[in-house]
């Protein structure tokens, strides 16, 4: 007899919303493309000058669950605009934080950041995840964050790399059904 523990590509057929720091989503599309693969999800992306509510609504009322990439609203100093953390917070839309390797010496101050922004709001975080870069895991332990892992996508060949991402599509697979299940157990109370 053979087990396998597997997670639902998507806990209660919710969508998923990354929020990323990145400047140039162009230039990311691919590895976030190949992320929501991973993810087994579809691949959608949002300008942050559309309404929050309405977009979050319709995602919500979708059968087919979405990685949807937030595009940086560069007239926001950290990118994210409160008018959306505010509706993502409200509606509890379970986010995930997606943070490039433009300044690998600010990774851990703009993460955290934008992880206390998104507690600020009540956003349900289900973690950040680095987008290529250098990974320095004591750093990363030290900052103290809800760090998923680290993508290297496309770009990086190898058995290390198959596990790593393996690893954090785990890991992103469980935060993401603990936040659905915390999000449940508070609509209850």
């Amino acid at each position: 007899m053979i087990f396998s523990a597997k997670l639902s590509a998507s806990p209660g057929g919710s969508s998923l919303i990354a929020l990323t720091d990145s400047n140039d989503v162009l230039k990311n599309e691919t590895e976030y493309q190949y992320l929501s693969r991973q993810l087994s999800l579809m691949y959608q992306q949002v300008d942050p000058i559309m309404e929050p509510y309405k977009i979050v609504k319709e995602l919500q009322s979708k059968r087919v669950p979405r990685l949807v990439i937030l595009m940086r609203d560069m007239s926001q100093g950290l990118g994210l605009s409160v008018k959306w953390l505010k509706v993502l917070g409200a509606t509890r839309q379970p986010c995930i934080l997606l943070v490039s390797d433009a300044d690998s010496d600010s990774i851990g101050n703009n993460a955290a950041a934008h992880q206390a922004l998104l507690e600020q709001h009540g956003v349900p975080l289900v973690g950040i995840l680095q987008i290529g870069g250098i990974w320095n895991p004591i750093e990363r332990r030290c900052d103290g964050l809800s760090w998923c892992g680290w993508w290297q996508g496309l770009k990086a060949s190898s058995e290390s790399k198959e596990i790593s991402e393996l690893e954090t599509i785990y890991s992103i697979r469980k935060r993401w059904s603990q936040v659905m299940n915390d999000s449940l157990l508070e609509t209850q109370n």
